[in-house]
């Protein structure tokens, strides 16, 4: 009975930790795709970045999550944490710790003209699906993996998915707007 009561604390604790980093990771998204349509600069930064290729955006991208104390990272061919940043593994440390509100895992996918974006985000999400290395409790948000599209201009935005216990949300990423509507088209 007391290890009953122990667990249904810690389940509530950890589940308000889960809130709480996708609060952040939410407002990070946000506060890019307005970034990119309100800021030149941002939006030409981007645009480089894209014709440098996926790795490119994904560290602008990184940089960008961390200021909103969000430590984002990709499953590399092995399924363990990689660094967005640096490419190296990304070892858990006090430093990385005290930095964030809690870790997520991403993964980013360019859509270039003729790409089938229900395409892009499934490839997203079997690259998503090798990450197997164990959570750490109440920094890590293991319920959802976030399958961030990056596009030029506006597309069609796949559908989330959830396989077992876990959520594969899309976020779409436009570079350019037509509409200042464009953000009322992200998902939650």
């Amino acid at each position: 009975m007391l290890l009953a009561s122990v667990r249904s604390e810690l389940d509530h604790v950890l589940a308000d930790s889960d809130a709480i980093i996708r609060s952040h990771v939410n407002r990070a998204f946000l506060h890019l795709q307005r970034s990119l349509i309100a800021d030149m600069e941002i939006q030409n930064k981007w645009m480089t970045a894209f014709q440098k290729g996926e790795t490119a955006c994904e560290k602008l991208g990184a940089v960008h999550l961390l200021l909103h104390g969000i430590w984002a990272f990709k499953a590399d061919s092995s399924g363990q944490r990689t660094d967005l940043i640096l490419g190296n593994h990304l070892a858990i440390d006090d430093d990385v710790l005290g930095a964030t509100h809690g870790m997520v895992l991403t993964e980013w996918k360019l859509l270039r003209d003729g790409d089938n974006p229900e395409n892009v985000r499934d490839k997203a999400k079997n690259q998503a699906s090798l990450y197997s290395d164990g959570g750490l409790a109440g920094f890590q948000l293991d319920s959802e993996r976030y399958l961030v599209l990056v596009g030029k201009k506006e597309f069609d935005v796949p559908n989330d998915e959830r396989i077992e216990q876990v959520s594969y949300k899309v976020i779409p990423l436009f570079l350019t707007s037509k509409s200042p509507s464009i953000v009322a088209k992200q998902k939650r």
